[in-house]
């Protein structure tokens, strides 16, 4: 009688089946090597970049301490844009059938203190108040960009 292994032999496929399988992975794998150049690259970014990092205990906390501010900020600004996007878009809807003046949004600026506040100016115009919003979108774009750059610093 022959055993499985024997059967295998005498049938002409004397391949075992874990050669097929490693050689099929291999084929499909195709290892991308970086050049020495490229590593040395990142290897000065990271050093840098770790000595940036205060060394003591007291300057690594107020360090990171600082970051973590600058993250809420960020997040705080990018949660507002959000807002102002979304109101830019149903300003523009008002704007399409109303375009001089509107009850529906009013651009208030108010002055005095925490418990005598004056409206000192309103604006009603939705077409002007998308500019508004647009030139504040801006300006709070370009602020959270300066705040990425000094997070990732």
């Amino acid at each position: 009688m022959t055993t499985k292994n024997e059967a295998v032999k005498l049938s002409g496929k004397s391949t075992p089946k874990m050669e097929v399988k490693k050689t099929a992975i291999q084929k499909s794998i195709q290892v991308i090597e970086p050049t020495v150049q490229e590593l040395q690259k990142q290897v000065q970014n990271l050093t840098a970049k770790l000595k940036a990092v205060p060394q003591d205990l007291n300057s690594r906390i107020e360090y990171f301490n600082i970051k973590k501010e600058l993250i809420r900020k960020l997040t705080r600004l990018e949660a507002n844009a959000e807002n102002l996007k979304i109101h830019l878009d149903n300003i523009a809807e008002v704007a399409a059938t109303n375009d001089f003046e509107t009850d529906e949004f009013i651009l208030t600026i108010e002055g005095g203190g925490k418990y005598n506040r004056k409206q000192i100016f309103a604006l009603q115009n939705p077409l002007l108040i998308g500019d508004v919003i647009t030139y504040l979108l801006e300006k709070v774009e370009a602020k959270a960009e300066q705040l990425k750059k000094q997070i990732e610093a």
